[in-house]
């Protein structure tokens, strides 16, 4: 229970990171297209839901490939 605990822990460091990052530099090219309705970047804010939700909706479709 403590390791998932901690890689929990881990996960949501990196996410943070992530999203600090975004807010910096801005969305990277490949993930852009995956902000927006119909592959546009319309909606690609930098408030940690709608990039956590970008980040995600990039993960699945990618991974699905």
């Amino acid at each position: 229970m403590e390791v998932m605990e901690e890689a929990a822990k881990y996960i949501e460091k990196l996410q943070s990171n992530l999203i600090g990052h975004i807010r910096t530099h801005g969305y990277p090219e490949k993930i852009k297209s995956y902000g927006g309705v119909n592959g546009t970047n319309a909606g690609l804010s930098d408030d940690r839901e709608n990039i956590r939700r970008v980040v995600d909706n990039y993960v699945c479709r990618t991974m699905m490939k």
